[in-house]
């Protein structure tokens, strides 16, 4: 738990108190008339003195750049359904009500839609002037949360994507959205237990999951003291998984690997003999 004297509630990293808009903003040097469109930052904006950073409801900051103007920028809560009425993530009978969310780390334009996401709900629409729509579900087609960090493949346009979180089997699901925003695949992923698999790496030919040895605490999780509900499990090992893109019900090819945790991937390429993936790893 954290309290007021900690780094994320002073100095630049403390909360916003207000949601503002301001038009006609000054711009230092000269903005390229052909830049166009939304400049979105989405991060952690805790209204309480309490709790844990990663916890805190997401608020999106926005610039508007057209016709070589900063044309104006505002900040919004994402007002999630637990946002406006809290309610936990996990029932009494650990089954989960993916509407809970913070909505906090990430927010991707993908088939026309701005999505604020966090890895442990399903994602929140939001417009272009970053007032909230609801839940987004791909038309009733997502019982599973979203992993914060979806790959959108440049060549296809296909956005690429998991959950995790599930206190039953399966754990980890792939997903797969096409061009149009159009859920096409559901992949349930062999995982042990419930991993914290907060980022994964997507190529050309390939995507990669990583299942590491962060995983869920029960106990941590039932106090509900606002505490992140994961421990690092010296038991547990670590591994790659590897699958081919174009066969996503194929087999997963698993490697074993020294015990570390990877928050973030930087960037991942196959030459049709190996893959790289970039990543800050801790071990």
């Amino acid at each position: 738990l954290f309290g007021t004297g900690d780094f994320f509630q002073v100095g630049n990293y403390a909360p916003v108190a207000d949601e503002l808009t301001a038009f006609d903003l000054p711009v230092e040097g000269a903005i390229p008339p052909e830049l166009e469109g939304w400049y979105l930052r989405n991060g952690p904006n805790p209204r309480k003195a309490t709790g844990h950073w990663f916890t805190g409801d997401g608020m999106v900051h926005g610039v508007r750049i057209e016709n070589g103007r900063a044309a104006w920028y505002r900040n919004r809560w994402v007002r999630t359904d637990s946002f406006v009425d809290p309610f936990p993530l996990y029932r009494e009978d650990g089954t989960r009500d993916l509407r809970a969310s913070v909505a906090n780390t990430h927010v991707v334009n993908h088939a026309g839609k701005t999505l604020a996401l966090v890895e442990s709900s399903l994602p929140y629409e939001i417009t272009n002037d970053l007032e909230t729509v609801g839940v987004y579900d791909f038309g009733g087609k997502l019982n599973d949360a979203m992993t914060a960090h979806p790959k959108i493949c440049p060549t296809t346009g296909e956005m690429h994507f998991f959950g995790y979180g599930n206190i039953f089997t399966p754990h980890v699901t792939y997903h797969r959205a096409d061009a149009n925003g159009q859920l096409i695949i559901d992949r349930p992923l062999d995982v042990p237990a419930l991993t914290m698999m907060h980022d994964f790496a997507l190529t050309a030919n390939y995507v990669v999951f990583m299942d590491l040895p962060i995983v869920f605490n029960l106990d941590i999780a039932i106090r509900g003291e606002g505490d992140m509900p994961y421990r690092w499990d010296d038991n547990y090992g670590a591994r790659f998984g590897i699958l081919r893109r174009d066969d996503p019900h194929g087999e997963v090819r698993w490697f074993d690997i020294d015990p570390c945790y990877v928050f973030h991937v930087a960037n991942a390429h196959d030459d049709g003999r190996s893959i790289t993936v970039q990543a800050v790893v801790v071990c």
